[in-house]
């Protein structure tokens, strides 16, 4: 009796061994299989003034899952989004619009499972000075200054305009090429004039 017991002994034993190792066994499948999500991995791109940016939320699903991404800065619900059927690496991407300045946004992502992370994330916004009426005003005001300069100088300039035409300076040109050949001819004829007279 006392061999049949330890017997009994023994392989409840070897049972409860077997049931933790195999316990074990499925905490580490479930562990390497588990959805992965490294808060510190979120980007922010494109934040311009009066522009919408892009946060960038890469992820690992070992399976489809419906996760949810959720932007709130001081309390202010920016993003609430729903994705579905999300599997593998993939990433995430949600866009908003940031007034000018600098921004304290909190990023949460949860997976319904084994992730719900939150994330503080800066991000600053520079002013566009395009899109400030202020710069257009001063633009008008400088061109406005320099042709006022222009007219100023235009006027003070004297007035070196030619009174004549191309054509006629191409006229007077030729007219006064042509006046040597006429006074060279004019003597010849002169003298054959007096030579003549003297004969008779």
């Amino acid at each position: 009796m006392n061999a049949y017991a330890k017997r009994n002994r023994l392989a409840v034993l070897l049972l409860a061994l077997l049931t933790v190792f195999s316990a074990g066994a499925v905490l580490a499948s479930d562990a390497s299989e588990a959805d992965s999500f490294n808060p510190n991995d979120i980007s922010a791109s494109g934040f311009k003034e009066d522009k919408s940016g892009t946060l960038t939320i890469p992820i690992s699903t070992d399976g489809p899952r419906t996760v949810t991404v959720l932007v709130k800065e001081e309390g202010r619900t920016l993003v609430d989004r729903l994705f579905t059927n999300v599997e593998g690496d993939v990433s995430l991407k949600v866009s908003f619009e940031l007034g000018v300045g600098d921004h304290n946004i909190i990023v949460t992502v949860n997976n319904g499972d084994d992730i719900n992370v939150s994330k503080s994330i800066e991000i600053s916004v520079d002013e566009d000075i395009w899109s400030n009426i202020t710069t257009y005003i001063a633009i008008v005001v400088v061109a406005i200054v320099v042709i006022v300069i222009v007219v100023l100088y235009m006027r003070a300039k004297p007035n070196n305009k030619p009174t004549t035409t191309f054509t006629q300076l191409e006229e007077e040109k030729k007219a006064a090429a042509a006046a040597p050949e006429k006074e060279k001819a004019a003597p010849k004829t002169e003298k054959i004039k007096y030579t003549s007279s003297r004969r008779k």
